[in-house]
């Protein structure tokens, strides 16, 4: 609440008002609701009365940032005001649309993207992403064959900002003259399992720097099997490999790796330097498509 007084042009005239408002929050913080109403007296005018109404929503992962709505009345007319502000992989911006109660309208809208260049080729980004502050970056190009869409993709920086990543080029700005660290990870709250390749890289650029980097993100599934050799005994110390990883099998032939469905073939290096490869294509049948846990059973190396 807040109460106001205040002399006018002329003597012995004041202008007196009262004004009462009060906001809160709905739904998790995701929208908000404003109203307020106000009395003020005009010297000998008389008293004028004006009451005001604003919403507002946010999205999270979606192009449409913010959507709002302000609402507002008084003795010499009313007005009202819808605004939106977007920001998606190549183009930002906001706009508005006002009206007035005497039956005027204005529209305006602001849109801006940026473009990349460097690095053998040119790619177009949204204005926030790239900031007016940074001045190189890189581009990194995601690719993934067994993951999906809805999964969230993050690449995190060593000063612990995170840019969410999707399929495709994304850019990602960075400061120059300073080395700087680069990992890629699930953002937090996934269930699936995903290796990158590589899984970090570090950048170190000048004003005016785009280095490129294609990564490769697997869907995985954690693997337990039981290697055994032709005669059906475990191959205790044995070493299973596949892609970047390894495990090493226990004493009973035990082994837990995490397995790419893309890339189902395992590599075994036994304990007299025999290799050899077990392609666990059929023993990924339909049903286990979906799990994040594969029992193999016995895993023969012959």
């Amino acid at each position: 609440m807040s109460l106001s007084e205040r002399l006018q042009g002329y003597p012995g005239r004041r202008s007196r008002g009262m004004a009462v408002g009060m906001s809160f929050s709905l739904g998790r913080a995701a929208s908000s609701l404003g109203m307020g109403l106000g009395s003020r007296t005009d010297g000998g005018a008389g008293r004028e009365s004006s009451a005001q109404l604003h919403y507002q929503r946010t999205f999270d992962e979606s192009p449409l940032q913010a959507v709002a709505v302000n609402a507002s009345h008084a003795s010499h007319g009313s007005s009202g005001t819808l605004s939106a502000r977007l920001s998606q992989r190549y183009l930002s911006g906001d706009g508005y649309l006002q009206s007035h109660g005497g039956g005027g309208a204005m529209l305006g809208v602001n849109l801006e993207s940026t473009v990349v260049m460097g690095g053998g080729g040119a790619l177009i980004v949204s204005r926030p992403a790239f900031g007016s502050r940074m001045r190189a970056g890189v581009v990194v190009d995601l690719k993934s064959e067994t993951l999906p869409d809805s999964e969230r993709l993050i690449a995190r920086l060593d000063d612990g900002r995170q840019f969410r990543l999707r399929r495709g080029e994304n850019f990602i700005p960075l400061a120059p003259f300073r080395p700087q660290h680069l990992s890629f990870d699930l953002a937090a709250g996934s269930r699936k399992g995903a290796k990158f390749l590589p899984q970090s890289l570090s950048v170190h650029l000048l004003p005016g720097g785009i280095s490129r980097q294609r990564v490769e993100v697997i869907r995985t599934q954690t693997a337990i099997g039981r290697l055994v050799g032709p005669d059906s005994r475990p191959l205790a110390g044995a070493r299973v490999r596949h892609l970047t990883m390894q495990a090493v099998a226990e004493s009973d032939g035990l082994f837990t790796l995490e397995l790419s469905q893309a890339h189902p073939v395992l590599e075994v290096v036994q304990a007299d330097g025999r290799v050899c490869q077990v392609d666990l294509q059929d023993r990924l049948i339909k049903g286990y498509k979906d799990r994040d846990l594969v029992l193999l059973g016995d895993v023969g190396c012959h």
